[in-house]
C-alpha cells in the first residue's frame, strides 16, 4: 500500500502493457515483521485469454540490492580514484595498444596548457623539447612493442613555454585474461634535481681537473674512513702506488701509514674543521718494494658541502726531502768543521762578507 506497485498492477491489466521495472526500492515485511527496503528488478507481464483479453498478470522479479549496492560502490570508488589521480602531485597517463594516448589526468592539462584535442592519439609529444622528441619517441615505441617498462628523462615544455625537465615512467598493462591493454605510467617534473645534478656534475669536473693538472701532489679523501675519491699522477707517484689505489681508503692503499700520525691528524682535521699545515714532516713509504723515508710540507683541508657540513679533506704535498737532506749535510759539515777547528793549536776566525765575525774556535 502507498508505493505505487498496485497502481501499476491496475495499469497493466487495463492497458495490456509490460511494465518493466528496474532496481526500484520496496518495502517489504521481514519474518521478523520489520520494513525492509529492497531494490528489485522486476516485470508485470500481462496474461491473455483465448479472445487476447487480459485475465491476470504474470510476475517476475529479482531481488538485486546486493548488485546495486555493488554498483554504486564501484562508482563512488571510481569516483574517489578519480579524485585522487587529479590530485595527486604527477601527470598519469594511459595509451590503448598501439600507443595511442586515451587517458591523461587534469595535472597534464594544467602542466602543459594542451587542449584534449591537441594530446590525442601521439599529440603529446608536442609539447616534447623538439631536440628530445625522436629519442622518447623510439623508446615508448619499443616499449609498446616490446610489452616492457621503460623509463626516459626529457625537457617538457610547461604552459608558460619555458622547457623543464621531467621523468618519464611507464609500464605495460593487461587485462585480466592477459591480454595487452596498452601502456601506464606517470611524468614527474625533476627539474630542480636535475640543474643542481647537472651544477654538481660540472663542479665535480672542476674539481678533477683542477686536482688532475695541480703541479704539486694532490687528492681528495672522502667520509670518515679517508676513501681515496682523486689523486693525481704527482700524488700517486709520491706515494709509490699506482692508479688502482683510486676508490680505496688510505688505510687500505698505503698500509705503512699505521703507526704514523696521519691518520690520527685527518680525524682531527675530519672532526675539527681546523686545516693542518705539516712541515718538513717525516714519512716512511714504500717505494719499488722498499720502506723509505722522505720530508714532506703538506696541508688537510677540510671540505664542506654546500650545509657547510665536511665531507673529505684535500690533501696538497710538496716533497722538500733534498732540501731537508742538504741542510742536514750542511749542518753537519758545520758541525764537522767546527770540531776539526777546536782541534787545531792556532786561532781560527770567520766572518761574514761585510768582514764580521761569525765564528771563533775554542783556541
Amino acid at each position: 500500500e502507498g508505493q505505487g506497485f498496485l497502481e501499476i498492477l491496475d495499469k497493466v491489466y487495463q492497458t495490456g502493457e509490460v511494465y518493466l521495472g528496474t532496481e526500484t526500492p520496496v518495502e517489504l515485511c521481514s519474518a521478523e515483521n520489520e520494513l525492509k527496503t529492497s531494490l528489485l528488478d522486476f516485470v508485470y507481464q500481462p496474461i491473455r485469454d483465448e479472445e487476447g483479453k487480459v485475465e491476470g498478470i504474470f510476475v517476475h522479479a529479482i531481488d538485486v540490492t546486493e548488485k546495486a549496492n555493488n554498483s554504486r560502490r564501484i562508482e563512488e570508488s571510481e569516483k574517489n580514484l578519480q579524485i585522487l589521480i587529479d590530485t595527486v602531485p604527477v601527470i598519469i597517463w594511459i595509451t590503448d595498444a598501439v600507443g595511442n594516448s586515451i587517458y591523461l589526468n587534469s595535472n597534464w592539462y594544467k602542466y602543459t596548457g594542451q587542449s584534449r584535442d591537441q594530446e590525442k592519439g601521439m599529440g603529446w609529444l608536442q609539447s616534447v623539447h623538439p631536440e628530445d622528441e625522436a629519442v622518447v619517441k623510439q623508446k615508448f615505441l619499443q616499449a609498446l612493442e616490446n610489452r616492457e617498462a621503460f623509463s626516459i628523462i626529457y625537457r617538457l615544455r610547461n604552459k608558460d613555454g619555458d622547457y623543464r625537465w621531467a621523468i618519464d615512467s611507464g609500464r605495460p598493462k593487461f587485462a585480466v585474461d592477459g591480454s595487452f591493454e596498452g601502456m601506464i605510467g606517470t611524468v614527474v617534473d625533476i627539474h630542480e634535481d636535475k640543474v643542481k645534478e647537472q651544477l654538481i656534475r660540472e663542479k665535480e669536473h672542476r674539481t678533477r681537473s683542477i686536482v688532475a693538472e695541480a703541479t704539486v701532489a694532490t687528492a681528495i679523501y672522502t667520509g670518515k674512513d679517508m676513501k681515496i675519491e682523486l689523486a693525481n699522477d704527482t700524488m700517486i707517484s709520491l706515494w709509490g702506488k699506482d692508479r688502482s689505489v683510486i676508490g680505496e681508503t688510505l688505510r687500505e692503499a698505503i698500509p705503512e701509514l699505521e703507526g704514523q700520525p696521519f691518520h690520527d691528524l685527518l680525524q682531527k682535521v675530519y672532526t675539527t674543521g681546523e686545516t693542518y699545515w705539516g712541515k718538513e714532516d717525516r714519512v716512511d713509504l714504500v717505494i719499488d718494494g722498499k720502506l723509505q723515508t722522505g720530508f714532506f710540507n703538506f696541508t688537510y683541508k677540510p671540505l664542506r658541502n654546500e650545509k657547510g657540513e665536511i665531507y673529505g679533506i684535500l690533501n696538497m704535498a710538496l716533497d722538500v726531502t733534498e732540501q731537508v737532506t742538504a741542510r742536514k749535510q750542511l749542518e753537519e759539515s758545520e758541525t764537522y768543521f767546527r770540531q776539526m777547528a777546536d782541534l787545531l793549536p792556532e786561532k781560527v776566525v770567520t766572518t761574514d762578507a761585510a768582514g764580521n765575525p761569525i765564528y771563533f774556535n775554542q783556541n
